[in-house]
């Protein structure tokens, strides 16, 4: 008898991980549309998916350009405001 999971296969498995990534990236993008704490969010996120560390959370986000210019955007205003 075979017992089915729903990684029981290479296809499944990469549709899974999809559905993951774009809610990961959906959830930060929305974070930095609000103007939200991206490390508080990515704390919550990081629980949410069921990561031990907000660092296995990095790795969802880090293929995503508009989160990275997002990103980008928040760093250049925070270092223009410093003196």
């Amino acid at each position: 008898m075979k017992v089915s999971h729903l990684h029981s296969n290479f296809s499944a498995s990469r549709r899974t991980h999809d559905l993951r990534h774009s809610f990961a990236v959906a959830s930060m993008l929305d974070a930095y549309a609000a103007g939200q704490d991206g490390q508080a969010c990515l704390a919550l996120l990081s629980t949410y998916l069921g990561h031990a560390s907000p660092d296995h959370t990095y790795w969802y986000l880090s293929a995503s350009p508009e989160l990275l210019a997002l990103a980008g955007q928040r760093l250049e205003a925070h270092l223009a405001s410093q003196p």
